[in-house]
């Protein structure tokens, strides 16, 4: 089980909580710190950003994951369309590689000690089967659906 920071899942999307809950129970995350929900005030491209899982793994590195609880979601010539009203918006790789950039560089100034440490970024997509095509901006290893 994930140490959970904050303890408590507060937030309205039912993908974010059932990626809480399953981090939170889940035995094989024991030693990892899970911080829900991180507001990142110096973001490289926003003036308020926030990181909805960053997930500290000890030994390993760190994992910077964006949920999108949509139950519909398409890529269509270069655009992100979400719900059932196709409404356009951001690459959710794009957000999540700019939260791990953000917090990164916020790392390495505050704790010089963490420059080299693996660090990489993953979508997930709880509540839908992704089925459109592998684009430049993503490994198929950082989707999660």
């Amino acid at each position: 089980m994930a140490r959970m920071l904050p303890p408590i899942c507060t937030t309205t999307s039912p993908g974010e909580k059932l990626i809480f809950d399953e981090l939170k129970t889940n035995p094989q995350a024991r030693d990892w710190i899970v911080l829900h929900s991180l507001d990142i005030a110096n973001h490289p491209h926003k003036r308020l950003s926030e990181a909805d899982f960053v997930i500290i793994m000890p030994g390993r590195g760190v994992l910077v994951l964006e949920v999108k609880a949509h139950t519909f979601i398409e890529r269509k010539e270069g655009e992100w369309l979400f719900s059932s009203d196709r409404k356009r918006g951001q690459s959710p790789f794009v957000q999540a590689k700019d939260a791990m950039f953000a917090i990164q560089e916020h790392l390495e100034h505050a704790v010089p000690a963490s420059r080299g440490m693996v660090m990489w970024f993953a979508v997930s997509f709880p509540r839908v089967e992704f089925s459109g095509p592998v684009g430049d901006e993503w490994h198929p290893w950082q989707l999660i659906d």
